[in-house]
């Protein structure tokens, strides 16, 4: 069995690579290659080019052995390509200071008098095998040749301006194309246009080029091969099929192929008998330039976004369309319980002034009856929210509506850029990473931190040329950026890398933006981790007798006492009551006041009073938003989300810069200053929450935390109402609790059984990894569970 080698297969360090020979002039030069085979040109379908400077020892080495694998595999030819490494200036010099054994000026030369003479011989074969020898043992392969040989094997003045201009031309040629050698003794292998990495001191035999021929005819040239003879075009002509292969491939790796390096899984296709009374045709099939073929479930969700979607391709020219309606033979409900509209205009429309009207999607023939929610369905990479409307769009029912139709205007408010960061050497994701987004003048406009899972980031962006850096601090002392892939992780870039504090990332698609960095730990900081716990400000010791009145003698220095609220709300009846929550929390204390909002499901007219509450009750008060990653099993049923939003982003959601937080539910009245909760000790648990009541035994049988499996999990562990929690951010970063409850809630969301009260079952189901301190139980009384 022959061995494998690195340099056939694609990986990470050596991507796939092809030339781009679509150009006239490139063809051309292409078609005046010579060539050395056993065989006839026409057997010869693989070409294989070993290019770089011949008048060193390694390079004809490498050559040599190609050779050897062309003279057993009658389906590989080699072109010997010289070209001289660098300028003349170089040429001259680098020949100057090397006088060894190892550098042969005449080779060159001498190699282009035998290849272009090959078809003067009666034997090319014989050709093959003294160029071999050549290479390896130039005087014993004189001296076993004959004369007609012998004598191209000597520099002749006649040919060597020929060879000057060829030389010059292919040099020129293969710097447009990219595909020169970086050193002077290294070589570039193509096969059928494809590059190989460059080969320096890895030891390559005749076996490595059989391999790779027969590999490259396997993956890609027998494909083309067959492609070519279907259409009418012949594709025994090995230099037709070379460019052919060529221009394929590189136009594949255009469109950034995410399947490069894996090969695909067999796909089973079952032809479906076109006379089915389910199946549909429209357009002229015989003349379309495009077919398409969709096999669709009438009854899906998927059937809602692609109706109009084929719609659409129909009004394009030269599109037919075969349908088949393949629905599920048994359902026990109605499978769609939404009303779905999908926008893709074809045409631009315009106003009566002529003005290019805005997108606008109607729904009509809605029952009046039930109560709806209206809702966008938009790409992954956008985020986009209500900015208009007077009705409450979480809770719709027609008739009750005055007005005859109800409207609302959505806005694109960012696009993401979205990341999957992983260390250069150990090539996991380094997690707890806090990094940022911005500009030139302003660095830091967002920032958030590296998921454990998948090495996920988010930053909200928008059109435009950004600027990505590791966020000042510990991460910044551990850390350094060292390469930002487009479509893949690319670790020899990140090898070359130059120390640079930013790199730029580019915005320039409504798509969005998805990059992979690589970092890498500075020297001396290997062993250092940025979730290292002994890094975190430590608790201040209660002050001493002596501390205290040292310090009535000193200037006050701290800041004024201040707490930060966050909460969600739906609906204008949850807004009203989350708005009579803010004003309880504000008439409680004296300390200043910080509300976050999550803005994904506020409505327009709350956004707007806010303001106006904030200016009239002295707090201050911010939107944030974060989009649910793709890869993290979504919700459904909207008030799930909701709970989701509450507890599973705890980390990524609010600015690095805010060190402790407190939820409260929107429909909770405060009665206690919280600034309490803002200076309380959590003993070291990176969150807090009040434990249910134990004192009303009437309802003891409604206690389910204290029957079945929660019994057995809690071991004794209070279990807690979720309705008002603190959480220390800082302590919760630095534990990774937020990449451990995204890995519980990934596991358990799969079971529809688990997870009934999301935020509330989730930090109690985990608190033997991620500790809750459980608040003294004043902190939270509710009639149903708490005596009176």
């Amino acid at each position: 069995m022959r061995a494998r080698s690195s340099m056939i297969e694609a990986s990470d360090e050596s991507p796939l690579r092809f030339l781009d020979l679509s150009s006239g002039a490139v063809q051309q030069w292409v078609d005046d290659i010579h060539y050395l085979s056993n065989s006839t040109d026409s057997d010869s379908l693989v070409s294989v080019w070993v290019i770089g400077d011949y008048s060193t020892q390694n390079v004809r080495r490498v050559a040599s052995e190609a050779l050897l694998a062309a003279g057993s595999e009658h389906a590989m030819r080699v072109a010997l390509v010289h070209v001289p490494f660098g300028s003349e200036a170089q040429t001259d010099r680098a020949q100057g200071e090397e006088d060894d054994e190892d550098c042969d000026v005449d080779a060159p030369q001498v190699l282009f008098q035998l290849v272009s003479a090959q078809h003067e011989l009666s034997e090319a074969s014989n050709v093959l095998g003294f160029v071999s020898a050549l290479l390896t043992d130039p005087e014993q392969a004189k001296a076993q040749t004959n004369d007609r040989l012998a004598q191209l094997a000597e520099p002749a003045g006649d040919m060597a301006d020929d060879a000057e201009q060829t030389f010059v031309r292919t040099r020129h040629t293969l710097n447009k194309l990219g595909a020169l050698p970086a050193l002077r003794d290294a070589c570039v292998v193509a096969v059928n246009g494809r590059v190989l990495p460059q080969i320096t001191t890895e030891t390559v035999s005749s076996d490595t080029f059989v391999l790779l021929a027969r590999y490259e005819w396997r993956e890609r040239i027998d494909a083309i091969s067959r492609a070519l003879t279907s259409i009418g075009i012949e594709s025994s002509e090995p230099s037709v099929l070379l460019k052919a292969t060529a221009i394929v491939e590189h136009g594949k790796t255009l469109f950034g192929s995410s399947s490069v390096f894996q090969r695909k899984a067999p796909v089973e296709r079952k032809r479906l008998a076109e006379q089915s009374t389910a199946f549909f045709k429209f357009g002229d099939s015989s003349n379309a330039r495009f077919r398409v073929q969709c096999v669709v479930d009438p009854l899906s969700e998927h059937a809602q976004k692609w109706a109009p979607m084929l719609q659409t391709l129909l009004t394009l020219p030269d599109v037919s369309l075969e349908l088949w309606l393949n629905p599920q033979l048994k359902i026990k409900e109605l499978p769609v319980r939404r009303f779905y509209r999908y926008l893709w205009p074809h045409t631009l429309e315009f106003d009566s002034s002529g003005a290019v009207s805005g997108p606008v999607v109607e729904l009509e023939g809605i029952p009046t009856d039930p109560l709806l929610t209206l809702g966008m369905d938009v790409p992954a990479s956008w985020l986009v929210t209500a900015t208009d409307s007077v009705h409450d769009l979480d809770n719709i029912r027609l008739s009750a509506v005055r007005s005859d139709d109800i409207s609302a205007t959505f806005r694109l408010m960012h696009i993401l850029v979205e990341g999957h960061l992983v260390d250069t050497h150990s090539r996991k994701p380094a997690r707890g990473l806090e990094v940022r987004l911005g500009t030139v003048a302003d660095a830091a406009m967002t920032d958030t931190i590296v998921m454990a899972n998948l090495g996920y980031l988010q930053l909200k962006a928008g059109p435009g040329v950004w600027q990505f850096s590791i966020r000042p601090g510990r991460s910044a002392d551990i850390y350094r950026i060292d390469h930002i892939g487009k479509s893949s992780w690319n670790y020899s870039a990140a090898k070359r890398a130059t120390l640079e504090d930013s790199r730029p990332v580019l915005v320039t698609s409504f798509s969005g933006t998805t990059i992979f960095p690589l970092v890498s730990k500075r020297p001396g900081r290997e062993s250092d981790d940025v979730l290292d716990t002994a890094a975190l400000p430590q608790p201040t010791s209660p002050p001493s007798m002596w501390g205290k009145l040292k310090g009535s003698f000193s200037v006050a220095t701290t800041t004024a006492p201040h707490f930060d609220v966050f909460a969600v709300a739906s609906g204008h009846l949850y807004e009203r009551l989350m708005s009579i929550m803010m004003l309880s929390v504000r008439n409680n204390t004296q300390s200043t006041v910080k509300f976050w909002l999550i803005e994904n499901f506020l409505s327009p007219s709350f956004k707007a009073f806010v303001p106006l509450m904030a200016a009239e009750f002295d707090f201050d008060y911010e939107f944030v938003t974060y989009k649910w990653p793709h890869w993290l099993h979504h919700e459904t049923e909207k008030q799930r989300t909701i709970w989701g939003y509450k507890i599973l982003f705890l980390d990524v959601l609010f600015p690095l810069s805010l060190d402790r937080v407190i939820f409260v539910d929107a429909d909770q009245i405060v009665r206690a200053d919280l600034q309490e909760l803002k200076d309380m000790d959590l003993e070291g648990a990176p969150y807090g929450f009040t434990p249910f009541c134990d004192d009303r035994p009437e309802i003891d049988g409604f206690r389910f935390w204290k029957h079945g499996w929660w019994r057995d999990h809690l071991r004794g562990k209070p279990y807690h109402i979720s309705a008002l929690f603190v959480v220390d951010l800082n302590r919760f970063r630095q534990l990774a609790a937020g990449d451990r409850m995204r890995g519980q809630y990934q596991a358990l969301s799969q079971d529809g059984g688990s997870l009934a009260n999301l935020d509330q079952d989730l930090p109690n189901n985990m608190q033997h990894i991620v500790p809750i301190y459980s608040l003294p139980q004043e902190w939270l009384w509710c009639e149903t569970w708490c005596g009176d």
